[in-house]
C-alpha cells in the first residue's frame, strides 16, 4: 500500500496519480520547473512485513511543497528477507 500526505493541507492522498492531480490544481506547482528530494524518515523491515516512510520536498518556480509517502506491505514467501 502506498499512501501521500500533504503536509501543506493536512490531507491524505490515496494514489500518485491523485498526488500529481492535487500538487497541480491546489498548489499549481509548475511541472516544467519542479525538482524532487526525498529523504528517508523511517523503514521498518520485519519477517512478514515491510513499512517505509520518506519526506518529498518539490521546488518549482511557482513554490516549495512537503509531501510524506508512506509504504507498507506484506512479504511474499519467496521474499529472501523472510529467511534472512
Amino acid at each position: 500500500m502506498r499512501t501521500f500526505y500533504c503536509i501543506a493541507c493536512e490531507k491524505d492522498i490515496d494514489s500518485p496519480k491523485a498526488l500529481k492531480a492535487h500538487v497541480l490544481e491546489i498548489h499549481h506547482l509548475d511541472l516544467d520547473t519542479v525538482k524532487g528530494k526525498r529523504k528517508g524518515l523511517m523503514f521498518m523491515d520485519g519477517r512478514d512485513f515491510y513499512e517505509n516512510t520518506y519526506e518529498w520536498e518539490f521546488k518549482s518556480d511557482s513554490g516549495v511543497l512537503r509531501v510524506q509517502e508512506f509504504h507498507s506491505g506484506k512479504r511474499g514467501k519467496r521474499d529472501p528477507m523472510r529467511y534472512s
